[in-house]
């Protein structure tokens, strides 16, 4: 029943939390950075490819007129619809999470130690300027990467839930985002979505908590709460990377609704991204 479903989910949950705040603590980036790129990756694809099926049938294939559409300047008949995009807006593509966390990132791959110490120099401005390039091509290669991989979700979602009026709700999310790939996999659907989703969401999960980590870790620096030293600050990320996953499982069990926290988490999102 209902209630064995919000049992299971919590087990899973607390499993989940417990294995993220110890890797997050003792610093596994690598691994789960290689096995997330090649899972999603791979989901990607797969989803790329369901779509592309889609337009050999006549009852989900997408056309020209229904893109029209669809980039028609219209508004949502209802406030509800209105808050979801807004929503949405915050996390789609390249999210605020993504452009705070990218200098970090940038750092402990070692950019910076790689132009070197800062000197007065045309060769330390050369190297710097490489860098600066590199910085470009990340930035320009993930637009292309999420431009793809969004509308291809879009369309699938609006090509087979929207047709058959299914819309993603906090108690059958999983199930409901199943039933997109179902008229090309058929039984093999669902573990196709559940592996892949497993990927995404996953990664997305680890890589935020380990931003988060870092960019408390440095607010509680600017504040004065922890003193302004490398030794310092390396055992408030360490404190706080094991901390927020137990955040966010305390959040769930509290409010076990998944739809309504990740729009609320968008909301967020698109309140930062100007900023």
């Amino acid at each position: 029943g209902q209630a064995t479903r919000g049992k299971d989910a919590e087990i899973w949950a607390t499993i989940i939390t417990i294995v993220t705040s110890i890797l997050l603590v003792v610093g596994r980036y690598k691994l789960i950075q290689n096995a997330s790129t090649f899972l999603v990756a791979g989901f990607t694809l797969v989803t790329i490819v369901n779509l592309a099926a889609l337009q050999t049938t006549d009852e989900w294939a997408v056309h020209l007129s229904d893109v029209v559409q669809g980039l028609s300047f219209q508004l949502p008949h209802s406030g509800a619809g209105l808050a979801t995009a807004l929503a949405t807006f915050g996390i789609i593509g390249v999210g605020a999470n993504e452009l705070i966390a990218y200098p970090y990132w940038c750092l402990e791959k070692g950019y910076a130690r790689n132009a070197g110490r800062l000197e007065q120099s045309a060769a330390w401005g050369q190297r710097a300027q490489g860098w600066m390039r590199v910085m470009r091509w990340d930035a320009w290669c993930s637009m292309i990467v999420y431009t793809f991989a969004t509308v291809a979700f879009y369309l699938l979602g609006a090509a087979v839930l929207g047709r058959i009026g299914l819309a993603p709700a906090n108690d059958d999310l999983i199930l409901t985002l199943c039933v997109m790939y179902q008229p090309v996999f058929g039984a093999w659907a669902m573990w196709l979505f559940l592996i892949g989703a497993f990927a995404v969401l996953y990664s997305t999960f680890f890589i935020a908590n380990a931003g988060h980590a870092r960019v408390a870790a440095d607010a509680a620096d600017v504040l004065g709460i922890v003193s302004k030293t490398p030794q310092a600050r390396s055992r408030a990320v360490s404190i706080l990377s094991g901390l927020f996953p137990v955040i966010c499982l305390l959040v769930y069990v509290a409010f076990p609704k998944p739809t309504t926290l990740v729009l609320l988490s968008g909301a967020m999102q698109a309140v930062m991204l100007p900023m």
